[in-house]
């Protein structure tokens, strides 16, 4: 259910990859299922990655912004080009994404 395509080719190498990855401070920047995926898990969960997840921003693209109940999450509104654009001029972390497929 959880771990998205990456689960299945996940070895020493991509936790090397990932760890140096979130080692540097980072917003994310998800769709609306990646989000409910992540939602319903990290708030939840004791490991360490968790302590990097869950303070972090976390743009959102939906059309129900209402529903956002992870900390520090804000929705990117109904022009979310836009929005992107003010995010990116901003000084501020690096945006990643993490799963979001349709988004991308």
């Amino acid at each position: 259910e959880f771990g998205g395509w990456t689960f299945h080719y996940f070895d020493e190498v991509a936790g090397t990859a990932m760890e140096e990855l979130f080692s540097k401070p980072f917003a994310l920047l998800l769709g609306r299922r990646t989000y409910d995926i992540f939602a319903a898990y990290w708030p939840y969960q004791k490991e360490s990655i968790a302590d990097v997840f869950n303070p972090t921003t976390k743009y959102v693209a939906t059309h129900r912004p209402n529903s956002l109940t992870w900390e520090n999450t804000q929705s990117l509104g109904p022009d979310i080009v836009a929005r992107l654009k003010e995010i990116k001029q901003e000084d501020g972390p690096d945006l990643l994404i993490q799963g979001s497929g349709d988004l991308i």
